[in-house]
């Protein structure tokens, strides 16, 4: 182990004897669950410990308002991990009537609509916070409304947002990727293909950036072209990672939308022919 983790052992240790020592308090209790909940190899268990003393913490008196509305942001962020939005977007709202100003726990709240697919709530807390000072607003803001955008399928908008975004961080996968989806939609495919060969070239292990490629040509009406990625796509990866990865793509509200009718035929019909490939193969005894 390293240094950090004995530190944080050591620190974790001190907060356990301040908690005996004074157990109204609700600084050592946090600073527990701080602990517990957001350890690196952090399992289930861990979530539930942590979220019962980030509650206890909040049930004491010595909770200030400012340390609650952050407890409350925790609580939240453990319900996001367990996958429970409903739950999270309780504690996010309540950390924001306590510090209606909290930018953090604001986009946290975005987070949480979009990940149930409410799109036009979400797009109106990201509105609250982009309307800061613009000194105060950070490229992931850009991104993310673009990205909210693409889903309420207003690419042209999306694409106004997803500008500024290139301009602070013109090497970020996800706006490159973002980017060319917006593009596509438009119907300016060459110019789309651009940002989305650019994302997969800075991401080649990621899969979804190679969806795109084959979708981008298919909706431009080159087939043989969307066959040749999904060609590529096949030499990276299993035919079973690929299609695990299809059944992932549907509802996923994690990553921009895609439209599988333009890539599972292709994909298929590649696959086909990638099968008969190996069974003529084996038919002249090749393996033999």
């Amino acid at each position: 182990r390293g240094l950090g983790d004995v530190y944080k052992r050591q620190e974790t240790s001190l907060w356990r004897q301040a908690m005996e020592k004074a157990p109204r308090d609700a600084r050592p209790i946090w600073n527990i669950a701080n602990a517990i909940a957001w350890d690196k190899n952090v399992s289930p268990r861990q979530l539930d410990v942590g979220l019962a003393l980030f509650e206890k913490a909040l049930s004491l008196n010595h909770a200030i308002e400012e340390n609650k509305s952050r407890i409350l942001r925790n609580m939240g962020l453990i319900h996001m991990r367990k996958g429970v939005y409903d739950q999270a977007l309780t504690a996010f709202r309540h950390s924001l009537r306590i510090d209606p100003y909290f930018t953090e726990v604001r986009y946290d709240l975005v987070s949480a609509y979009m990940m149930m697919g409410k799109w036009d709530a979400a797009s109106e807390q990201l509105d609250t916070i982009l309307s800061q000072a613009e000194e105060d607003v950070k490229p992931d803001y850009y991104k993310m409304k673009g990205y909210i955008l693409l889903w309420q399928q207003r690419p042209e908008m999306a694409m106004k947002f997803l500008e500024k975004a290139l301009a602070a961080e013109p090497q970020n996968p996800d706006v490159q990727l973002n980017t060319g989806v917006a593009l596509d939609r438009l119907g300016r495919h060459a110019e789309a293909l651009v940002f989305l060969e650019a994302a997969r070239n800075i991401a080649p292990r990621k899969i979804r950036y190679s969806y795109d490629l084959f979708e981008n040509s298919a909706r431009a009406g080159n087939m043989e072209k969307a066959r040749r990625y999904a060609r590529q796509m096949l030499a990276t990866f299993s035919i079973g990672f690929v299609f695990d990865g299809l059944d992932s793509m549907r509802a996923n509200f994690q990553t921009a939308p895609i439209d599988l009718a333009y890539i599972i035929p292709v994909v298929q019909k590649e696959t086909a022919h990638q099968l008969e490939e190996m069974e003529a193969l084996a038919g002249t005894g090749f393996n033999s």
